[in-house]
């Protein structure tokens, strides 16, 4: 059997698609892309969040991979430009997963360019002559160990090109 737009309902409304969220999803995978994507995505966004938060997760996940780079996008509009306040334990915790990722992410941001800085003043006090090359590479390296590696090498070094030496 083969499973294909043509054999899938389309599920366009909450009542149905919250009594057979399987349907649901499946009719966003087959159908999210089309025409009718964007009531189709909006009912089931509605129904993940009547249900069990990790089996929601699951079908998100699902989603993602099911739908191509139309379908995700219009997925991704509904939920940016949402003038509803999603309440749900199951939206929750993915605005809470997201605030958490990003925090830490822009904290490992921070943590680099303050190595970076601190890089760049030990190799000037030591009067390493840095040039615009080499201090770019320096600032634009997200990776803290590889900017304490630099900066353990940075105390035994005469030339720049030393400290980048593998």
């Amino acid at each position: 059997m083969v499973l294909g737009p043509d054999s899938i309902k389309k599920v366009t409304t909450l009542a149905e698609a919250i009594s057979n969220i399987e349907l649901a999803v499946l009719s966003c995978g087959a159908h999210g892309d089309g025409p009718d994507g964007k009531v189709i995505l909006e009912v089931v966004t509605e129904a993940l969040d009547t249900i069990d938060i990790d089996k929601a997760g699951q079908y998100t996940d699902l989603l993602g991979s099911m739908l191509g780079e139309s379908g995700l996008l219009l997925l991704e509009e509904l939920l940016l430009n949402a003038q509803y306040e999603y309440v749900s334990e199951f939206s929750q915790k993915l605005r809470a997963e997201g605030e958490a990722k990003g925090q830490a992410l822009g904290e490992a941001r921070g943590e680099a360019r303050g190595e970076a800085r601190m890089l760049l003043l030990v190799l000037a006090g030591r009067g390493i002559v840095v040039d615009p090359k080499s201090e770019a590479r320096i600032r634009a390296c997200p990776d803290t160990d590889q900017l304490e590696r630099w900066g353990a090498r940075a105390l035994d070094i005469t030339h720049i090109e030393e400290l980048f030496a593998e």
